[in-house]
């Protein structure tokens, strides 16, 4: 699998889980209080999780080494502060697929 359709997958699926944990959640607070909404208690809690993501994507971005030479031992491994860049990179784009289930779910909320 190419290289550029991995590092969007990886972070959709993180996404898609999180979005299902959510739904869960939200479906069993509904099972308890049926007057509250299935679909914007989800996207509650989904908007709640792309602020924390999108907070910790960017520390961990900030760590990122700026000059090549930087972003890797003399053995040719990458350096500590790189590997939490990428991790930092792919929660921030876990964050906006995050995002964009939310707003998908509350609009399924206004219709239902």
């Amino acid at each position: 699998m190419p290289k550029d359709i991995r590092s969007v997958l990886q972070p959709l699926s993180i996404a898609s889980g999180i979005a299902m944990i959510d739904v869960i959640i939200a479906m069993i607070i509904t099972i308890a209080d049926p007057t509250v909404s299935l679909f914007m208690t989800a996207s509650v809690y989904l908007i709640l999780e792309f602020g924390v993501m999108l907070i910790l994507g960017a520390c961990f971005m900030s760590r990122q080494p700026l000059e090549d030479d930087k972003r890797f031992d003399k053995q040719g491994a990458p350096v500590r502060s790189w590997i939490w860049a990428m991790r930092g990179k792919k929660v921030l784009i876990s964050s906006l697929f995050v995002l964009m289930f939310a707003f998908c779910i509350g609009g399924l909320g206004m219709l239902f």
